[in-house]
Parts: structure tokens; C-alpha cells; sequence
């Protein structure tokens, strides 16, 4: 028996269904946390379903995962348990007020966390009246318990384990792939090169700072593998560029981080810093990406990194299949994109980055 087939004991299916409309985002995270609070209760091993509300490329989805325990002399009768879930499932006032609390802390927790903020600023520039930045997790104003019903809460949840909502499913760790979405990437309406902000966000007293760039390369290989990269050798690791400058070098500042954001293709670079450092950081992170230097040896260092991180990604329990779906019918294959990576030539990498805006970030008064 292959060992990884050994080790990985369940099943996993994942099931999704578009929303017709951005006003039902919110409704549709609150009817989220209410059946997660309900399948966290039922503290059940052998079948263990979550459900979450996403925004995949321009468009917005319910997604149902299942992992359900592999057993070789029984198989898993899934009607008898979705039977068993429905005559036994309840839902009191107090449970639907306790999932709106904590969904409503969520979505605050998000909006003000303050390594948030800028990004939500720039995003919710690039991106007005959709659900990329500040709304990603929904809009508490539009929260209405009266939209609720139990028969609305238990229609997210598969009539069958083979319903036709089945996107993609790893039976006996075999992918299988039942159908993809037709994603369609949102662009931006415009890119300024200033975005004004009237008071920095603050930790302990010293400004979060935050440089972004928007890349124009707006394809699944600009996502999976060229920002990714670009990330991994700007701060992710202890031989990453940034890390070496502004940690051992220069500041020994310790929170600086690079997160090329998939969704929006913007990559920003964040550190925290005293005031009086501020400016002497700023340029040096300017100087360092303008002027990239990169050779063969750290383009196959980087390429390396890459395929690691990807192996820990598919690891995980959903992780594979979590890849396949935010990309939908332009992912790249599991198998293949450990090759693509290995493929890319250097020249397509110093394209990627050469077609780059830079989004300055200014604090009035």
C-alpha cells in the first residue's frame, strides 16, 4: 500500500453552490457559523462536514467539505446520518444570537485588526463595491435574524454524498475532479499611485507602514507560482533579501513581513518601526525591490522553496483541494505543478516583475 494512502485515513468531498447575489453574502455567513456551531457538537470522528462563504475570483460561493473515515469492511451510510442530523437538529433564538455575536466580533476583529487596515484601504481602493477588502467577511448592516429559517440553515448541507454539487472529491487518496468553476479574475478600475490615509495604525506606539505593489499579470501562473515566489525571497525565510537587510544588517527590526495577495494580485510589504527609522526603512525596502538582482543560484533556491511549501500545503487536509478550487478551471494540476515550477525560466520570473505599479500609501496632516 502506497504510505501516503496509509497514512491519510479519510475521505473528502467538497461541494459549492454560486450565490446570486452580494446582498445575500452576509446572510449566508451567518447560516455558516450557525451549522459549524451545530457539527462541532456532534463530536463525531467518523464524519466531520464544516461549511464557509467565499468569494472566488468575481463571484461568490457556499462550500461544503466533508471528511469522512475510510473503512475497509464498512461503507459510510451517509443518508443514515444526514437522516439522524435533520430529526435531531434544533435551532433556538440563543443559538442564532450567539452565532450572529461572534460572526459580528469576526468581521470587526478583521476590519480593525491594525496589521489590516492599510491593506483593506488600498484593496477597497483598487476594488470599490466588491467584497476583496473590508467586506470580505460581509457587512454587519446587513444582518437581519428574520432572513433566518431552519429550512434555509439545513438546504447548505448535500442531499447526497454524490449530489450534484460534488465539485471535487480524494476517495482513498485518488483526486478526483467532478467540475470546475469558470473563475474570472477582478481587475481593478483603476490603480492611483497614492491612497490617502488620515492616521496611521499604531502598536504599542510605534506606525505599521505598508508599501504595496499591483502586478499586472493577472493569470494563474502570476498567482501560484510568481508572487508566491517573489514573497518567499523578499522576507519568508532566514536567506530572504529583506530578512538579511532590515533583521541582521541594518535595523534588527523584528516585524516586517511580504504578502502577495492572490485574490487582488497586490503584494504588500509591512514592518513596524519606531518613527524615527521610519524613512530610512521606507527607502531602503523602495531601493531593494526596484532594484532586484536575482541570479541562476537563488532562482533555483527559490524555485526549491516553492515546491516545499506546496507539499506542506497539499498535506493538509483540504489543502490540495483548496488549491484546485480558488483557481477552478485555470488551476494547474497537483502533479504538474512541481514541474511548472521546475520549468519556469528566469526571464518569465523578471517579466512578472517588471510589470509592477507602485501604490504609495500617504497619512494627511
Amino acid at each position: 500500500m502506497d504510505i501516503n494512502n496509509a497514512i491519510n485515513i479519510y475521505n473528502y468531498h467538497v461541494y459549492i453552490n454560486k450565490i446570486s447575489g452580494v446582498e445575500n453574502f452576509t446572510i449566508n455567513q451567518l447560516i455558516s457559523e450557525i451549522l459549524n456551531e451545530k457539527f462541532k457538537a456532534l463530536n463525531d470522528y467518523s464524519i466531520i462536514p464544516y461549511t464557509t462563504t467565499s468569494v472566488l475570483g468575481k463571484d461568490f460561493y457556499n462550500i461544503f467539505y466533508l471528511k469522512t473515515l475510510r473503512n475497509r469492511y464498512v461503507d459510510l451510510d451517509y443518508n443514515y446520518w444526514l437522516n439522524s442530523f435533520y430529526n435531531n437538529f434544533q435551532m433556538s433564538d440563543n443559538e442564532c444570537y450567539l452565532a450572529l455575536e461572534k460572526l459580528i466580533n469576526k468581521i470587526k476583529k478583521y476590519q480593525l485588526n491594525p496589521m489590516n487596515i492599510n491593506k483593506l484601504l488600498v484593496k477597497d481602493k483598487l476594488y470599490p463595491n466588491s467584497l476583496l477588502g473590508s467586506k470580505r467577511l460581509g457587512t454587519i448592516e446587513t444582518l437581519n435574524m428574520n432572513q433566518i429559517s431552519q429550512e434555509l440553515v439545513l438546504q447548505r448541507i448535500p442531499e447526497s454524498i454524490y449530489a450534484y454539487n460534488l465539485c471535487i472529491s480524494k476517495i482513498k487518496g485518488e483526486l478526483n475532479i467532478h467540475k470546475l468553476q469558470n473563475i474570472k479574475y477582478a481587475s481593478p478600475f483603476f490603480i492611483p499611485h497614492i491612497v490617502s490615509q488620515k492616521v496611521p495604525p499604531l502598536i504599542n506606539g510605534q506606525s505599521i507602514n505598508t508599501i504595496c505593489y499591483y502586478f499586472e499579470s493577472n493569470d494563474e501562473y502570476s498567482k501560484t507560482i510568481y508572487g508566491p515566489m517573489l514573497q518567499g525571497y523578499l522576507t519568508q525565510y532566514g536567506h530572504s533579501i529583506l530578512f538579511k537587510k532590515l533583521r541582521i544588517e541594518k535595523f534588527q527590526l523584528y516585524h516586517f513581513e511580504a504578502h502577495f495577495d492572490q485574490e487582488t494580485n497586490i503584494l504588500f510589504i509591512q514592518y513596524i518601526v519606531d518613527e524615527n527609522w521610519k524613512i530610512k526603512v521606507w527607502n531602503l525596502i523602495i531601493s531593494e525591490v526596484m532594484d532586484l538582482n536575482i541570479n541562476k543560484e537563488e532562482f533555483q533556491t527559490m524555485k526549491i522553496f516553492l515546491s516545499n511549501e506546496y507539499r506542506f500545503k497539499f498535506d493538509k487536509s483540504f489543502g490540495e483541494l483548496n488549491h484546485i478550487l480558488s483557481l477552478g478551471n485555470k488551476f494547474l494540476q497537483s502533479n504538474n505543478i512541481f514541474k511548472a515550477i521546475q520549468d519556469i525560466k528566469i526571464q518569465d520570473f523578471i517579466k512578472f516583475l517588471d510589470n509592477k505599479k507602485m501604490i504609495n500609501i500617504v497619512y494627511e496632516g
